[in-house]
């Protein structure tokens, strides 16, 4: 299996270890494992330096991208598909904050190796908050796509050909890129496939989590630009407001 990783860190030191050593102990290691780091100073490119002399030995293709500017997290992962090696069959984004199963990636293999017609495949997600508190992210049904986000973006693993045809992330979102792009990638037909394994553990409490108001109009945005009945992306944000 050829897949190139991106992941996107920012003083990460405290969980980025745990990501890493994630990735190490898959049976199929990444031809090209890509970090975006936006300006770290805590030690997180002293660990990375430790680590690329390890994935060399593997024969991983490391790179390490200097994030120059405040663009965010999809800007950052837009620099690392500008990097994705053509010889890359598949694309994975993993969060610095994020860590795969021990047998994540054999069953990503498996379940592509035996649906050649799916472009998106998609598990749930365990989270993980400062609390204490746990629980899981599902996925929901795909025509709530004009409501809400329905997939779990964090456990998705994507072929290289959808980004090649859907284009890369929407960087002028903050916190709804991914929601823009998952959006696109229904609309251009791509075709998605489902476990209901638990594919990647979280840490909670990252940007998005932070900034709720935001991702409400973030969503709306990205609703009625996308959603054939403009109608539907209202009505969730009015809702949503009321919640809030």
């Amino acid at each position: 299996m050829k897949y190139t990783l991106i992941t996107a860190c920012l003083n990460s030191i405290k969980t980025i270890d745990k990501t890493v050593e994630s990735i190490l102990i898959q049976k199929h290691l990444p031809i090209q494992y890509i970090f975006v780091d936006g300006g770290s100073d805590d030690g997180t490119l002293e660990y990375l330096s430790k680590v690329k002399i390890k994935f060399k030995e593997l024969g991983v293709n490391f790179l390490l991208k200097k994030q120059t500017t405040k663009g965010g997290i999809y800007e950052a992962w837009n620099m690392g598909l500008k990097m994705v090696s053509k010889n890359s069959e598949y694309i994975f984004i993993l969060n610095s904050d994020d860590w795969y199963l021990n047998n994540t990636i054999e069953l990503v293999s498996t379940f592509f190796t035996n649906n050649t017609a799916i472009d998106i495949f998609c598990g749930k997600s365990l989270n993980f908050y400062d609390n204490g508190k746990q629980n899981i992210s599902k996925n929901k049904n795909l025509n709530l796509f004009p409501f809400l986000m329905p997939v779990n973006h964090p456990a998705c693993f994507i072929r290289k050909k959808v980004y090649d045809k859907v284009g890369r992330f929407n960087d002028k979102y903050r916190v709804s890129g991914d929601y823009d792009f998952l959006y696109r990638c229904i609309n251009s037909k791509m075709t998605f496939g489902f476990t209901e394994d638990i594919l990647v553990k979280r840490l909670m409490g990252g940007f998005a989590d932070s900034n709720k108001n935001l991702a409400m109009i973030e969503t709306l945005k990205v609703g009625l630009n996308h959603s054939k009945i403009k109608l539907f992306p209202k009505i969730a944000y009015l809702l949503r407001k009321l919640i809030i």
